[in-house]
């Protein structure tokens, strides 16, 4: 709630808001299947390209997340949707082809280089979240979209998670 109601994306001279967040959370406590589980996840407040077999994803399936991890947990804040006062954009893709224009990259690599290893807050990177005082607004919370029941396998957790309400 803290970040879609008391921060603001800033990138290069745009200030966004969120619009729309998916929580993805794994824990001994919470073994969300859905969770990437990737390294990079179970640190804290870096942004997380998706990946494949630990590959950057291109296409349509990018995306970004805001990781909220650490020892034996991964976790990510998917970023689904930003808007200004001119510019809405939504889905994980479209905001991640956004982000590479906006910050003069060239490529989602290029990104990737520049982010890497920098907190989402600090000041050097390209990509920043800032606090700011907004009005508060009740969210709706709902069930996460585009999950894919593939990988579930009868004695598989995927069936228990794939309803939740972590979208908002």
């Amino acid at each position: 709630l803290f970040l879609v109601g008391r921060t603001r994306l800033k990138v290069q001279q745009h200030l966004f808001r969120f619009t729309e967040v998916e929580i993805y959370y794994h824990s001994a406590a919470h073994p969300d299947p859905f969770t990437h589980c990737d390294p990079i996840q179970s640190q804290w407040g870096q942004w997380y390209f998706h990946r494949t077999s630990g590959k950057l994803r291109g296409g349509t399936f990018k995306g970004i997340d805001l990781t909220i991890g650490g020892p034996a947990v991964w976790g990510g804040i998917l970023i689904r949707g930003i808007a200004n006062s001119s510019i809405h954009i939504e889905g994980p893709s479209l905001i991640v082809d956004a982000l590479i224009q906006m910050t003069g990259s060239g490529s989602l690599s290029q990104l990737y280089e520049k982010t890497s290893g920098l907190l989402a807050w600090d000041l050097l990177n390209p990509i920043q979240i800032i606090p700011a005082e907004v009005p508060v607004v009740t969210p709706l919370f709902c069930p996460r979209i585009g999950l894919s029941l593939k990988k579930a396998t009868p004695h598989s957790r995927h069936l228990e998670y794939i309803g939740r309400h972590y979208r908002l």
